[in-house]
Formats: structure tokens, sequence, C-alpha cells
């Protein structure tokens, strides 16, 4: 998917999908696609979900994170992060047959 453009919604359920399969390039994709948007919260967490499957961030992305992440209060970033990781869940393990 190129990056120099705005994701399609499809594209980014794609890019989701692959997130909840591990796939740090497309975690990566989505922190991209957030920060280009100028989103906030949602880049926090996209951050958070890129590291956690062992994505390389750039000195951007954590720049931009960092400022964002001075908004926050100590509590307020914790429940962003752990609200990302629930987003790496393996989530086969909890739906019906």
């Amino acid at each position: 998917m190129p990056v120099g453009r705005f994701l399609k919604r499809d594209e980014i359920r794609q890019l989701k999908r692959k997130c909840r399969e591990r796939n740090a390039d497309a975690a990566l994709v989505l922190l991209e696609h957030s920060i280009r948007c100028g989103h906030r919260r949602l880049a926090l967490r996209r951050l958070f979900v890129a590291l956690e499957l062992g994505a390389i961030c750039t000195s951007r992305h954590m720049r931009y994170c960092h400022f964002v992440a001075r908004a926050y209060s100590p509590v307020e970033l914790d429940e962003i992060r752990r609200g990302a990781l629930s987003d790496t869940a393996d989530r086969s393990q909890t739906r019906p047959p």
C-alpha cells in the first residue's frame, strides 16, 4: 500500500487484521497514517501496538507521539496503552466456532 496517500477504510481494516495477526509492518503503516492525518490519541495507540509487535519506529514517530503524550496524564496514557495491547490480542480464541 502506498504510504504517500491517505488510506481507504478497507485498507485500514485489512491492516488492523494483520496487526491482530502480529504483523509489525502493518502496525507501522497504520501509525504512519495516523501521524499524517494528525491523529493524537489514535497515533499513541498505534505506537503502542507497533512497539508491542516489535516494529522499529523512527525518530519522527517517537517525536510526534512524545509531543502528543504530554497532553495526557500517566493514568490516561496507561489506559491508552492497555487498550492498544488489547488490539493485538488473538481474538480467534474468543470467537464461537
